[in-house]
């Protein structure tokens, strides 16, 4: 348990000092330092010191989140399909015989407690990574027949991908990273310009085009991989953990462009 660790470390006679947007850390914690007010250009300032108790009457966004006041509304609707992804028999690390189908056109959340198999689910139902046994079936034909080149070619064609860590390039502008999905796609230079700049937009970072990946935000750099990952406009975006290294506020941002994407 990371929060009892935490506390044994203090207990020892530690300072502790740890970044974090956990609501269980933060309830836990003796002191909390908010910055803010928004992200990016918008932050920069401290818009709160003190403890858990009084930090839930502050007018902070992390604290209107925390009391309640603000919340992520939970979908009215669910989509329904008829197609899938079909794993059946999928054995590795800690994956058993996995039979599970994953419906397409819609927004499907994998979830679990930590090494479960979250991660080595979708590594293997998007061919990242192949199974030691198993079968997974898309548009009815098993990729894991195929070979390293074909899968390449087929996930590059249909899939894309926005990890947690975003590997984006760090001192390439938000522009050439944008790019990079369509230069290997084949896109004529004619034609990314638009594309690239619709993706911008959508993250709301048209205005960074020109800024080098280094100098953004941990929650920019996460817009910037999204923008990446949706510029071929993919049949299928798998996201592994996009949120766990934001704050509230911008993971909100994040799983509201994940759920209109869909």
């Amino acid at each position: 348990n990371l929060i009892g660790v935490l506390k044994q470390l203090r207990d020892l006679g530690n300072t502790v000092i740890v970044v974090e947007h956990d609501e269980d850390v933060m309830r836990e914690a003796d002191y909390i330092i908010d910055i803010g007010p928004e992200a990016g250009y918008l932050g920069g300032d401290l818009v709160f010191s003190g403890d858990y108790k009084e930090m839930m009457k502050a007018d902070t966004l992390t604290a209107k989140y925390l009391n309640g006041d603000l919340e992520i509304e939970v979908p009215a609707k669910r989509r329904k399909t008829k197609e899938f992804i079909a794993i059946k028999g999928a054995r590795q690390n800690n994956l058993k015989n996995v039979d599970v189908n994953v419906p397409l056109e819609c927004l499907t959340v994998i979830t679990g407690v930590s090494g479960s198999g979250k991660s080595t689910l979708m590594h293997a139902m998007s061919g990242l990574d192949r199974p030691e046994q198993g079968q997974v079936f898309v548009d009815d034909q098993d990729i894991l027949k195929l070979k390293a080149k074909a899968v390449d070619a087929f996930r590059g064609r249909k899939m894309s991908f926005i990890f947690q860590s975003f590997f984006i390039h760090a001192n390439e502008t938000c522009y050439d990273n944008v790019a990079l999905p369509l230069e290997i796609a084949g896109v004529p230079r004619g034609q990314r310009r638009a594309k690239i700049e619709a993706a911008l937009t959508a993250v709301e970072l048209l205005d960074k085009k020109k800024s080098y990946a280094r100098n953004l935000s941990g929650g920019q750099k996460q817009r910037l991989a999204i923008a990446r990952a949706t510029v071929n406009e993919p049949q299928i975006l798998f996201a592994d953990e996009p949120t766990g290294n934001l704050d509230t506020t911008t993971g909100g941002v994040v799983e509201d462009f994940l759920f209109n994407y869909s």
